[in-house]
């Protein structure tokens, strides 16, 4: 017997966490998956326009990522990464080194912040720009 468990507790924390996702910017989950065999890891997926946003949790840590409409595996990139991107093409100074492993509570209000821009720079008309922007960036100490 095969079949999908859901997480329900982590989806309806990212609602909790990133509201305005939902509100303002009519957020649909298009993915919810609950891995019982490996550690108890999930995965929430938002649509949002045209930006997927990603929340997995990996051994009890919890990970915000955003990705393209069409993301693949190598696609998904770190929000801490992505908000250094947006930073830097706005010349607004963000601290050094960065958080490294911010909560996703700690996220909710730097993530609505910079929606608009993330939702532009991952757009299918800016997204190689800024896949290329991104390689290029050092966002780890």
């Amino acid at each position: 017997m095969c079949f999908e468990l859901k997480d329900r507790k982590l989806e309806r924390r990212v609602r909790r966490v990133f509201p305005f996702v939902f509100c303002r910017y009519n957020g649909d989950v298009i993915f919810n998956k609950y891995d019982f065999w490996h550690n108890g890891n999930a995965i929430v997926v938002v649509k949002l326009g045209g930006v997927l946003l990603r929340v997995v949790r990996d051994r009890g840590q919890e990970i915000l990522e955003v990705g393209p409409l069409n993301a693949s595996d190598y696609d998904w990139v770190d929000f801490v990464k992505a908000e250094r991107l947006i930073a830097l093409n706005k010349g607004i100074s963000l601290p050094w080194p960065p958080d490294a492993m911010p909560s996703l509570s700690d996220l909710g209000p730097r993530l609505e912040a910079i929606l608009d821009d993330l939702m532009i720079a991952f757009s299918s008309l800016h997204y190689v720009e800024t896949k290329s922007q991104l390689s290029a960036i050092r966002y780890r100490v």
